[in-house]
């Protein structure tokens, strides 16, 4: 499953783009010069080209799905790990409304 994440997120962010596993099954992306809406329409974009991907395992196909928090650099934020615990929450906020879903650090 993180090997096919992997590819479809190398084949969906930009060269300027800084993507990588983050830990355990979640990998983080810096989407360089974004506005936020910009960020959450290529999340959301993202999510759809997960879902459309499957994994065969011991003979059985397995459909693979995402959620996704989205956190905006703001000057608010006072530091990076501020910055990850607001996509942290987000992230939260996406599994606990069904899976398979984007979330915005913003939303409430």
């Amino acid at each position: 499953m993180l090997r096919t994440v992997a590819s479809v997120l190398r084949r969906n962010v930009r060269e300027s783009d800084i993507a990588g596993r983050y830990g355990g099954e979640e990998f983080g992306v810096v989407l360089v010069n974004t506005r936020a809406d910009a960020a959450v329409y290529f999340a959301e974009r993202l999510r759809k080209e997960i879902e459309k991907a499957t994994v065969t395992m011991d003979g059985r196909v397995l459909q693979v799905t995402v959620s996704l928090g989205v956190a905006a650099l703001t000057p608010a934020i006072a530091n990076h790990q501020e910055w990850i615990e607001q996509a942290d929450l987000a992230l939260y906020r996406a599994k606990n409304a069904g899976r398979n879903r984007v979330s915005g650090a913003e939303e409430s």
